[in-house]
């Protein structure tokens, strides 16, 4: 396991079928958790591409994209 701002985070990247993946934000207690205010998102300037990526799950990330491991950046 490599530690990720604080956190354990698993050698390979999770399937986004396995993280619940979806391509709309979800809204917690007031809070809209979005791929791009979690602290695992690589925005696509940090990763040079054209889509942003994640730490964590496999593939191209939306920004307003959520999963189930969402965390909120710090």
């Amino acid at each position: 396991m490599t530690l990720l701002f604080g956190r354990s985070a698993p050698a390979q990247k999770a399937p986004k079928k396995s993280v619940q993946y979806q391509e709309q934000p979800k809204t917690v207690g007031g809070t809209e958790q979005r791929c791009d205010n979690c602290q695992f998102y690589i925005t696509p300037e940090q990763a040079g591409t054209e889509q942003g990526r994640c730490q964590v799950v496999q593939g191209p990330v939306k920004p307003q994209a959520w999963c189930n491991l969402w965390a909120p950046a710090n």
